[in-house]
């Protein structure tokens, strides 16, 4: 795994320092399977299908049910069966391998999807559905989609970037 750019909340993992202007390897692990970069935070599964976490954690987007910074990939202790993640603006979210959805940090607009504007320190599980194929997560929303192809979508919407002709805000998949 490599990476480059703003380095000021250790969002690399290559330890808390200045911005790198080219590719530096993080750790010597090489069973990385996905990433995810956010503004301040990573995300990433590795090859057995467990969650690691690193960067910035002030909503506790890292899930380690804490708000410390992290400046190394970090085990996050939510079990394993991690399909995909996305880091998106102080919150994160998840699909395993058996189609459940989770999400955890920043809750403001309802982006975590549980119903409440709540924020999380661990991972939560949206909704009981086992039927989540795809996940992505922007600024302050996410979108997803079901194995049938319906699209759902929560979170910030004052651009109107839910879709459903409207500018509310939405804490629960609709």
């Amino acid at each position: 795994l490599w990476a480059w750019g703003n380095n000021y909340d250790g969002q690399l993992g290559i330890g808390r320092g200045f911005s790198e202007f080219r590719p530096v390897r993080v750790g010597s692990d090489s069973d990385w399977v996905y990433v995810s970069a956010g503004a301040s935070h990573t995300l990433a599964v590795k090859s057995d299908s467990t969650l690691w976490a690193w960067g910035n954690n002030d909503f506790g987007q890292l899930g380690d049910n804490s708000t410390a910074l992290k400046d190394y990939p970090a085990f996050i202790n939510a079990g394993s069966g991690w399909k995909t993640v996305c880091a998106g603006r102080d919150f994160s979210i998840g699909l395993k391998i058996d189609g459940t959805l989770w999400a955890w940090g920043d809750n403001y607009y309802g982006q975590l999807g549980d119903g409440t504007n709540s924020d999380s320190l661990v991972p939560i599980r949206i909704e009981t559905d086992k039927d989540w194929s795809a996940v992505n997560a922007s600024y302050h929303h996410v979108m997803a989609i079901m194995h049938d192809g319906t699209t759902w979508a929560w979170g910030a919407n004052w651009e109107g970037q839910l879709g459903d002709g409207t500018y509310t805000d939405l804490n629960s998949p609709e």
